[in-house]
């Protein structure tokens, strides 16, 4: 699937998801390596117009593995809607990055690298990384036990 089906896949299942007017609005996105800035213009929408018109609180997880799209996204949506809620660690990525990653492989060791194809940013926002307004510290104890602290936390 390209990065567009699958952020209209999963703003489809957000949205029957509203409809059942949850307590919250939970949004996963800490193992997100990239992809297309563009294909999160709906998501972004569903967001910013779930936290500036309904009572349902829009919590978003972030960490070390959400880069560059999804920082740029949330950036965004954190500077169009702060009651969006973030939980977790800062990104690893901001809202000035590079994207759209394209596969080389080296000629000579063959070794395959990402190299970016372009120059991506939120106009709104200017950060070099998203920090989380409830920063929880994910402990290798809590990994090895299989427990989710910042799930957790965003659950409360």
């Amino acid at each position: 699937m390209q990065d567009g089906t699958r952020v209209q896949w999963l703003v489809g299942e957000i949205e029957s998801a509203l409809a059942r007017h949850p307590s919250a609005l939970v949004i996963d996105t800490r193992r997100n390596p990239s992809g297309d800035t563009k294909a999160g213009d709906r998501l972004l929408a569903v967001l910013r117009h779930t936290a500036r018109t309904t009572r349902i609180p829009v919590r978003v997880l972030i960490g070390r593995g959400t880069y560059s799209a999804a920082a740029i996204l949330f950036a965004q949506l954190k500077a169009d809607a702060p009651a969006v809620r973030f939980y977790g660690e800062a990104t690893s990525g901001g809202a000035r990055t590079f994207g759209g990653p394209a596969s080389r492989t080296l000629p000579h060791s063959g070794i395959v690298v990402q190299v970016a194809g372009d120059r991506a940013e939120a106009p709104s926002a200017d950060v070099a990384a998203l920090v989380p307004d409830v920063p929880v510290e994910v402990t290798w104890a809590a990994y090895a036990s299989g427990t989710d602290p910042v799930l957790a936390a965003a659950l409360r």
